[in-house]
């Protein structure tokens, strides 16, 4: 779930090297590419797409037993204006 570049994955596995991946989602096509690069390698190609349309059944065939979720930044920061909800980024919420 918000996958951006694995910053988050890197550290989950980093201090859980066990965990496993099983999806992750982007909605920026760069920030999806970057991410392979950086965590999967070949193994759990990043859909782009935003989870806001994920349906149930979808969620359920993953068989996921932990959810992790780095929300977009930037809604929230100076450099993203401080938009807060109002920036579409932060829509999922």
């Amino acid at each position: 779930w918000y996958a951006g570049i694995g910053g988050m994955r890197a550290a989950s596995q980093a201090a859980s090297p066990k965990l496993e991946c099983s999806a992750a989602f982007e909605i920026n096509r760069n920030a999806a590419a970057a991410y392979d690069l950086n965590t999967c390698r070949g193994e759990v190609p990043t859909t782009v797409r935003s989870i806001e349309n994920l349906q149930p059944v979808e969620v359920d065939a993953l068989c996921a037993d932990l959810w992790l979720m780095s929300p977009p930044c930037q809604p929230y920061t100076r450099s993203g204006c401080k938009k807060d909800v109002n920036d579409g980024r932060a829509q999922s919420f």
